[in-house]
């Protein structure tokens, strides 16, 4: 009985080892506003939040969950339009986190505007890295230009997201109407919770081992 009870353990762990894998995906969505929304703008009102220098400070509107903002240059926080921008009128990168280390999201949108003196607009192209809590990073690369370049994107397993970073070749201007959603942690008041794909297959390691100790039961003499 004890190789059954061994074996079902070793089946379980293999069935969890393969459930983190396959489910550690982002998916990223380009080019369409709204296409997630998630449930919280990301503020820059709060006289208390610093608002200049190479970090802001902003503040999501209902768990009132505090991000870091950090550039290569000095940034300033826009609390009447919600965006942050170059404090000389432009910026090439962007590091988005929440304050608090302990603290994750599953979903963020943001608009970004390219800078321009006269005439058309520039192009070019912004690498959007996602870094997850075990510091696994996904990137993606959109094209910017004039008017509005939406992007967002979906952490699809249970370990969200750390942080969002954007590198881009071209100047920017600011980076509007920021929204995060799934925020969980000590600083968004709440926890992690298995998707349940993972929870599934537990679940049926679970009952492969106690089907496995009732036959050997069954087959006692």
């Amino acid at each position: 009985m004890k190789r059954a009870i061994v074996r079902s353990l070793m089946v379980c762990a293999v069935i969890a080892g393969a459930a983190g894998q396959a489910s550690a995906s982002i998916v990223f969505y380009g080019s369409d506003p709204g296409a997630l929304q998630p449930s919280e703008n990301l503020l820059f009102n709060d006289p208390s939040l610093t608002l200049s220098g190479t970090t802001v400070n902003g503040v999501t509107n209902t768990t009132a969950t505090l991000f870091d903002i950090t550039g290569q240059e000095n940034l300033l926080g826009n609390g009447g339009q919600a965006s942050v921008s170059g404090a000389d009128g432009t910026f090439t990168y962007l590091l988005l986190a929440p304050s608090d280390p302990t603290t994750v999201f599953g979903e963020f949108e943001a608009n970004l505007t390219v800078y321009k003196t006269t005439g058309p607009s520039p192009t070019g192209t912004v690498t959007v890295s996602a870094t997850n809590s075990l510091g696994v990073v996904t990137t993606n690369q959109y094209t910017v230009g004039g008017g509005q370049n939406f992007f967002s994107l979906r952490a699809t397993d249970p370990d969200f997201l750390r942080s969002i970073t954007v590198t881009s070749t071209v100047d920017l201007a600011s980076m509007e109407q920021i929204r995060v959603g799934g925020l969980s942690g000590p600083d968004a008041g709440g926890s992690q919770i298995p998707e349940p794909a993972t929870l599934l297959l537990f679940g049926t390691g679970l009952v492969g081992m106690a089907r496995t100790l009732r036959r050997r039961s069954a087959a006692r003499p």
